[in-house]
């Protein structure tokens, strides 16, 4: 009789509290808009950039992602299937200037092997210029990731 007791006030008072909760989220807006901001933006992509990336066999799309903070990159194939995918890390968006012009993902001939690498210009949380570069490999038809470099000491353009 006494536990019957205590789960009837317990649920009385779970009860309440919801109701309370609900006439507090209805009511106030900050705390609405907090809420919406929390969980509908935690899976929240934001695509930065795209490139095309053209080979002599194949053309591939590569998209600069940014979710929650850290950068991603997304390359995908003639059939808009993913190729490949890479994650940078807790970096933020960053530009470049090359050929004349300021952008944020490029292909450029780097290493002048006639082979364009994919320059992925970052930030890191200490506000350091930092580039990613997508190097690839025509046998292969795969890009691999080299470590960020801060682009001064890499990129004489």
């Amino acid at each position: 009789m006494k536990n019957m007791i205590l789960k009837d006030r317990l649920l009385y008072l779970v009860s309440a509290l919801i109701v309370v909760f609900s006439f507090s989220l209805a009511l106030s807006k900050d705390l609405r808009n907090s809420l919406n901001k929390y969980l509908l933006n935690s899976q929240k992509r934001e695509v930065l950039s795209v490139l095309n990336y053209r080979t002599v066999k194949k053309n591939y799309k590569i998209l600069k992602i940014k979710k929650k903070n850290s950068i991603f990159i997304e390359i995908y194939d003639q059939k808009s299937q993913v190729h490949q995918f890479f994650t940078l890390g807790k970096y933020s968006d960053g530009s470049i200037f090359l050929d004349g012009k300021n952008t944020s993902l490029a292909s450029y001939d780097l290493d002048k092997s006639g082979t364009k690498e994919v320059v992925v210009p970052t930030l890191s949380k200490d506000r350091k210029s930092l580039v990613f570069i997508l190097k690839y490999n025509p046998q292969s038809e795969r890009f691999k990731l080299d470590s960020p470099v801060n682009y001064m000491d890499r990129l004489s353009l």
